[in-house]
């Protein structure tokens, strides 16, 4: 049987959003065995909210005491969005783009 990793890595991702879907290549898996929690947020056209939401998370996630990523997902804003969120990964290596 195949290892799970070479699957995922061999296979193409179909991702849906709201209003259609990309394909994405094949994944590059990176494991990271001191990852204990990932956070997963949908973003669309959230400007404005998106550097209180980096404040709260982090001031809430600290009081876990857990090594952790927050993931947020672009799903096609118009407002300057990703641009927020790359300049907060810059800042914050926890913070991920897709």
């Amino acid at each position: 049987m195949e290892p799970v990793g070479n699957w995922l890595q061999n296979r193409k991702r179909r991702v849906a959003f709201s209003h259609g879907y990309i394909e994405l290549s094949p994944m590059q898996i990176i494991p990271n065995p001191d990852l204990e929690l990932s956070i997963i947020i949908p973003v669309y056209n959230e400007r404005d909210n998106l550097v209180p939401l980096e404040k709260k998370l982090e001031e809430e996630l600290a009081k876990l005491g857990l090594s952790y990523e927050i993931i947020l997902v672009d799903d096609g804003s118009v407002d300057g969005s990703p641009h927020i969120i790359k300049s907060l990964g810059n800042h914050n290596p926890r913070i991920k783009l897709i």
